[in-house]
């Protein structure tokens, strides 16, 4: 167990050491997902989702040299479009809700299967290489 939670812990500074200068760009990518769901979710629901809709255009409005107001905004609207998905009845129930919150989910799954690519702890050779999605490609 001990050599285990070293080689995790050896695993996540190859990931600093190597993409720390990518967490504003990762950050905002990820803000970019969920404004993207946000979208997808109202145009899915009759239910005026007023929290979901102020924390999006909160986030199309911030300044993304600004870290800590960034990660608050995706803080926000993420808890907002759980409550929406929790609270709205029927949301799951219908294919556009469905769809944008599958593919919501695969977007960060590949995100976060890039970031962590670094870390040699799993095999990710499959993984893009997080410059790759950064850029777009």
């Amino acid at each position: 167990m001990a050599i285990e939670q070293a080689e995790i812990a050896i695993g996540h500074l190859k990931v600093l050491e190597t993409q720390w200068r990518y967490i504003p760009q990762v950050a905002a990518l990820e803000l970019r997902y969920l404004v993207d769901l946000a979208d997808a979710l109202l145009a899915a629901t009759d239910d005026p989702a007023e929290e979901v809709v102020r924390g999006r255009d909160s986030a199309r409005l911030v300044d993304h040299a600004d870290f800590g107001a960034m990660r608050s905004v995706t803080q926000s609207l993420g808890l907002a479009i759980e409550r929406l998905i929790e609270e709205a009845g029927g949301l799951l129930s219908n294919e556009g809700a469905r769809t944008a919150i599958l593919e919501h989910a695969r977007h960060q799954a590949r995100l976060e299967r890039s970031w962590f690519a670094a870390s040699g702890l799993s095999n990710t050779t499959d993984a893009p290489a997080l410059e790759a999605l950064l850029a777009g490609k």
